[in-house]
């Protein structure tokens, strides 16, 4: 059995969270020392690391999981400053942080959608990649399936409706770990079931016709893979 600490969108030292007396690193380290009591095998960061000027400090308080850490890259987040501090055995000679691997039960795929888009390069390698016959478990910053919050239209991914008919024309199970949103869902579609994780930093109000911010809580996800099975549950902590 593996657990592992699906983390997103800290935005750390940015000053919008800060404007709602959101105390991102504050609850970085809240979520790290639960992550180290629960003895997690491995940690997925979802992206929105936040300033660029972070990028060390986060990625330093991270270096016990180094060697068991992947990371995809949102939009808050830049391709060369984030190289400056992470690589993988999986990435070679890319501008884009997107990789691959498989294990005995799935195929894991990392997208980098920090340009709010799949770049085509990225797209005609996804075309390839959902040619297995294995369960897909793919983590990407952005949704794939829309869902109906003030979010969506504004802020999606934007070819979004093309990364969806890959993964829809492919004969596998597709199960996607994202954050982005700021409020947790979970649909199905077709092969695709779709998981979007509370966030680290500040919620988003999900059923509101305006952006609501929601700063009384925070967290992350834990999946636990066991064989061929994946279960996953939405961890909460209450702002002090």
């Amino acid at each position: 059995m593996r657990t592992i600490a699906y983390i997103t969108d800290i935005h750390l030292d940015e000053e919008f969270p800060a404007q709602y007396g959101v105390h991102t690193r504050k609850n970085w380290e809240r979520i790290l020392e639960d992550i180290d009591k629960k003895n997690i095998d491995e940690v997925i960061y979802g992206g929105d690391i936040g300033e660029l000027t972070s990028n060390e400090f986060f990625f330093d308080s991270l270096k016990e999981y180094s060697k068991n850490m992947k990371i995809t890259l949102g939009n808050h987040d830049k391709f060369e400053e984030v190289s400056k501090h992470y690589t993988n055995k999986y990435i070679t000679n890319r501008k884009e942080l997107y990789y691959s691997f498989e294990d005995e039960y799935f195929k894991h795929i990392y997208l980098d959608t920090s340009s709010y888009k799949l770049s085509q390069t990225q797209l005609e390698w996804l075309t390839n990649e959902v040619i297995t016959e294995k369960e897909i478990l793919l983590f990407i910053h952005h949704t794939v399936l829309p869902i109906n919050a003030v979010l969506d239209t504004p802020y999606s991914l934007r070819n979004q409706e093309a990364v969806r008919e890959v993964l829809l024309r492919c004969n596998n199970k597709v199960k996607i770990f994202c954050g982005h949103y700021h409020m947790p869902d979970e649909r199905t579609y077709n092969n695709i079931t779709q998981f979007i994780t509370p966030v680290s930093s500040y919620q988003v109000k999900k059923d509101s016709d305006t952006v609501e911010i929601v700063t009384d809580h925070f967290g992350y996800r834990l999946i636990t893979i066991d064989n061929g099975n994946v279960d996953s549950e939405v961890l909460l902590f209450r702002t002090s």
